[in-house]
């Protein structure tokens, strides 16, 4: 329901904003066209997400006029190359801005800019994040992202070179939501150490690959959570032993007394883990427990995965 709804605002979005869109195909600037550009400087939202859209010119940054009123900014899922001078424009003049969400031909050298220009930034979203991490762009953003002290959400990493997350841990401190459910690259030693900078985190969505070790982490520092989404990365074989299982599932319902909220994809899980959860966490408003391997049986007992139910 949270995706059909996603798919829904982003669509009366961008009918809503029609005549921005038409700018965007590159029609013929008129007169006409120039009165939709005027009436885009009122545009608070621009949202592409779950939409998929292909910009081969990658200059419809340009055409937002001079004086806007511009909120949230969103083209993470933009296939094609952006104009940065564009964007970097766009984002200093635009000082109401407060959430951006970048794709993944935007270098870590022009995020290092953005941020400059906009410290006042409550929601990023990184698309690309790939540096050796002793090099002067690494060093730059650092310093810069201390200054960014109201980033409380942080999204992306579609393309991450793992060694550089230390360049955010200076804002891990107050985010308030990481979501790094398409954050493929990054490994479970490094998810572990990420995790561990996030004490004040209220919700998560994470890969598989933090197993049940890195759980266990989220478990002893982010006591204030209350949403946890785990989604599944690539399996190889069904007898692969990575992932989650219900293991994880019991320290994160030991740790954190105000989980509500849960998507879980695993492995293996069992009934007792399930009766543990229930008495843990009795505020559950929104439960989905998807098994990867259903027909697998409790491992401990060996009955089906509903003698409890």
């Amino acid at each position: 329901m949270d995706e059909l709804r996603a798919r829904v605002a982003g669509y009366i979005q961008m009918e809503e904003h029609a005549e921005f869109r038409e700018a965007i195909r590159g029609k013929p600037q008129g007169k006409q066209d120039q009165d939709s550009l005027i009436q885009c400087r009122f545009l608070k939202e621009l949202d592409l997400q779950e939409n998929e859209v292909d910009d081969p010119k990658g200059q419809w940054l340009s055409c937002f006029p001079d004086c806007i009123s511009l909120v949230s900014l969103n083209f993470a899922c933009l296939k094609g190359q952006i104009n940065l001078g564009a964007l970097e424009g766009l984002v200093a003049r635009s000082p109401n801005l407060k959430s951006l969400r970048l794709n993944h031909t935007v270098p870590l050298s022009a995020l290092q800019r953005i941020l400059s220009r906009a410290p006042q930034l409550v929601d990023l979203g990184i698309g690309s994040f790939v540096h050796h991490p002793a090099s002067e762009t690494c060093t730059n953003l650092k310093n810069t992202i201390k200054k960014c002290d109201s980033i409380t959400s942080l999204s992306g990493f579609f393309e991450v070179a793992p060694r550089c997350l230390s360049v955010i841990y200076p804002i891990c401190k107050n985010l308030t939501a990481l979501n790094l459910s398409y954050a493929a690259g990054i490994q479970s030693r490094f998810l572990i150490k990420l995790i561990h900078f996030c004490g004040k985190l209220q919700r998560l969505w994470i890969m598989d690959c933090i197993g049940d070790t890195g759980l266990g982490v989220v478990a002893s520092r982010c006591k204030d959570l209350q949403e946890l989404r785990v989604f599944p990365s690539v399996r190889i074989a069904g007898d692969d032993p990575s992932g989650v299982s219900e293991k994880g599932l019991v320290a994160i319902s030991e740790g954190c007394p105000k989980l509500h909220s849960l998507l879980y994809f695993c492995r293996q899980m069992t009934n007792a883990a399930l009766i543990t959860v229930a008495k843990n966490c009795p505020n559950f408003i929104r439960f989905r427990l998807c098994i990867l391997y259903p027909t697998k049986p409790d491992p401990d007992t060996m009955q089906p995965l509903d003698g409890h139910c």
